[in-house]
């Protein structure tokens, strides 16, 4: 609603979300309005990549694209069309898990993009009587990671606004490597330390972006490519 009405609240309440009271804290921290303590943004050493989102699975159905990135309602997704979407991006999450894990980094989670709202109960696409448009370009990462039975996240990922934030170090935000791409093995699914090693050889102590920096991804909205 914030950002609708392109206003700052004063006062947030974290209800609606799903990952009790790990996922309210990360909901907050999507938003840099929970304070941690500066080693938290401090490092050791992070890893983040460049989301693929195909256009035809971000706007299967076609229609007017707004300049906001939403599209009518009548023409959302439909629920096999959003989890087509969702498990194309969990799928890059675990990769992306399995190579940090492998370089003895923390995972910056990308923005995430969703077809459709998550509800406790039957809905047509939004929260009922919300002002939701669709897609969600800014999904939190609590509609499709149980944050919750994750546990302590801490030593595993950061939200997608992490580089965009303040309290993030210059010598953080500011010294990033970028590769060219992913080894193509790690793409067919082996996630051995061996797979990753040649990410491993761009130093410490700054985060590695596998394609782009996400920095450059802290305006509102994620982007699909024309694929």
């Amino acid at each position: 609603m914030a950002h609708l009405m392109r206003s700052t609240p004063y006062m947030v309440h974290t209800t609606f979300q799903y990952g009790g009271a790990q996922g309210k804290r990360h909901r907050l921290r999507e938003g840099m309005m929970w304070e941690d303590a500066p080693e938290y943004y401090a490092g050791p050493d992070f890893l983040t990549y460049e989301l693929d989102l195909p256009r035809a699975l971000v706007y299967p159905n076609g229609g007017t694209v707004g300049s906001d990135g939403t599209l009518p309602f009548d023409k959302r997704a439909t629920v096999e069309q959003h989890f087509a979407l969702v498990h194309h991006q969990l799928a890059q999450v675990r990769n992306g898990l399995a190579l940090a894990k492998a370089t003895g980094r923390i995972l910056i989670l990308p923005r995430l993009v969703c077809g459709l709202d998550r509800w406790w109960a039957p809905h047509s696409g939004i929260i009922p009587g919300s002002a939701a448009r669709l897609p969600l370009l800014d999904c939190p990462a609590d509609h499709v990671l149980d944050v919750e039975r994750m546990g302590k996240v801490e030593p595993l990922l950061r939200e997608h606004s992490f580089l965009c934030n303040p309290r993030t170090p210059a010598s953080v935000r500011g010294s990033v490597v970028r590769l060219a791409g992913t080894p193509p093995d790690l793409r067919g699914g082996d996630t051995s330390p061996a797979a990753a090693a040649a990410a491993a050889a761009s130093g410490r102590s700054r985060p590695i972006s596998a394609a782009a920096a996400s920095r450059e991804a802290c305006g509102s909205g994620a982007s699909a490519s024309g694929r």
